[in-house]
């Protein structure tokens, strides 16, 4: 065997981003709604309605990103000397395929959660998020092969 052994781990809907994508759409709502309280003109101002309009495209645009993500597993595979080098390799739960990564950059560690640049063979980056709740007997195995790897 080289490297770390065999490890797995889940990823998908559940994100922190969602958290964060939530408390921003509040914080703008709210400032929006504080806005419309304090003005005391005949009607709302042309930058109100624009800051209205937009916020709300890129909410539901997030909203759509955060819901069409990709779903399944995270999977390190030792390789066996003589053999192959081992590798990752994404599962997507949507069409049950494998798909081949050529390396994953790990963008920020929060020690129970992890912030995954992936590369996949083919087609754009992925982010993905790995979180210990997920899957908390193989956390360990999953942080050792992401870091003893160095990324590839």
């Amino acid at each position: 065997m080289t490297g770390p052994p065999d490890a797995s781990h889940p990823f998908g809907a559940s994100s922190p981003g969602i958290w964060v994508l939530a408390a921003l759409g509040g914080f703008w709502a709210i400032g929006l709604a504080v806005w419309a309280w304090a003005w005391t003109g005949a009607g709302l101002p042309g930058a109100w309605w624009l800051s209205a309009t937009a916020g709300s495209l890129c909410l539901l645009w997030c909203g759509w990103g955060l819901r069409s993500r990709r779903q399944g597993n995270l999977v390190w595979t030792a390789g066996a000397p003589g053999r192959h080098p081992g590798g990752w390799s994404l599962l997507v739960r949507h069409g049950g395929r494998a798909v081949p990564v050529t390396r994953i950059e790990c963008v920020l560690d929060l020690q129970q959660a992890l912030l995954l640049r992936v590369h996949p063979r083919s087609g754009p980056p992925a982010w993905i998020w790995l979180l210990r709740r997920d899957d908390p007997q193989g956390w360990a195995m999953m942080r050792r092969a992401v870091f003893a790897t160095g990324g590839r």
